[in-house]
């Protein structure tokens, strides 16, 4: 793999790919740095894929005012946030809608940390991925031009135990017939094996779904290889301090086991059958005195 610690250059990449450092990697970066990387897709690639190996910055809350990685989708500096991350949790692996990724190092006059690694790669197909982040989008590949024919796309969204996720559609139009057999959406609670939530295509939205079992959702998108449709658009966000019932169960803090974050104010009531009681055990406690 090709391999650079220059603080930020112009990466042009195929499906090969390579990887690059914060400077100074593994010791600690330097202060006052703004480096800024820009990959690009090589033709006929038209996606980019950031996969971190390594990553610790420092981080003071969870904004990451501090130090920073930001990645933007596209090829310059006014391109949209795809997320901006610090602390020492890898960030799940990003891929591009456009042709490009930016990346974007800050870090400030103080304390420092190892910096981060990152691998990337240019692909033909760009969907799917784990969404983490406390509110978010996705959409169809080629959103809002029509997605390609032959397409599997898979979106795990997560929230931590105990919450639940809220899950709503901005534009549907994909084709299909009622039994939905050519292009589908398909939505469950959990993972691949969990229950139906529901089977979608058409023009019609989807109505607005709250997870009712757990705190994850699983999200598949389909095309076959004929007439496509415009696409979809979703938005998500999690829900915190809900009703628990039944004889067992685990509730975390939001976003758990990242950071939860500033001003949060909730409750979850536990709810059992009568003449049973509610016995909590903690299994990890890390909370500002």
């Amino acid at each position: 793999a090709r391999f650079s610690e220059a603080c930020g250059t112009t990466i042009l990449t195929d499906d090969i790919g390579g990887a690059f450092a914060s400077p100074r990697y593994p010791s600690p970066y330097p202060p006052n740095q703004a480096c800024s990387w820009i990959i690009r897709a090589q033709e006929p690639f038209n996606h980019v894929t950031l996969s971190f190996t390594d990553f610790e910055l420092e981080m003071i809350n969870v904004n990451c005012l501090h130090d920073s990685v930001e990645i933007l989708d596209g090829d310059n500096s006014q391109a949209p946030s795809i997320g901006k991350f610090c602390g020492s949790e890898i960030p799940h692996p990003v891929t591009s809608f456009s042709n490009a990724l930016v990346v974007n190092f800050i870090s400030d006059s103080s304390v420092s940390g190892k910096g981060f690694r990152t691998t990337y790669s240019a692909s033909t197909s760009s969907c799917g991925g784990d969404l983490v982040m406390q509110s978010g989008a996705f959409n169809s590949p080629n959103y809002p031009d029509a997605y390609p024919p032959n397409m599997e796309c898979v979106w795990t969204i997560r929230s931590s135990p105990g919450n639940r996720l809220q899950l709503s559609f901005i534009t549907f139009h994909l084709q299909g017939d009622s039994s939905c057999q050519n292009d589908y959406l398909l939505i469950k609670e959990g993972n691949s094996t969990g229950p139906v939530v529901g089977r979608f295509c058409g023009n019609t939205l989807p109505s607005n779904y709250t997870s009712v079992i757990g705190h994850i959702l699983w999200v598949q998108f389909v095309s076959d290889q004929s007439v496509s449709g415009a696409g979809f658009r979703a938005i998500f966000s999690h829900l915190y301090g809900v009703d628990v019932t039944g004889e067992s169960g685990q509730i975390a803090s939001p976003l758990y086991p990242r950071f939860y974050p500033n001003n949060a104010d909730y409750r979850w009531t536990i709810t059992v059958e009568g003449g049973s009681y509610v016995q909590i055990s903690f299994l990890d406690m890390d909370i500002e005195d």
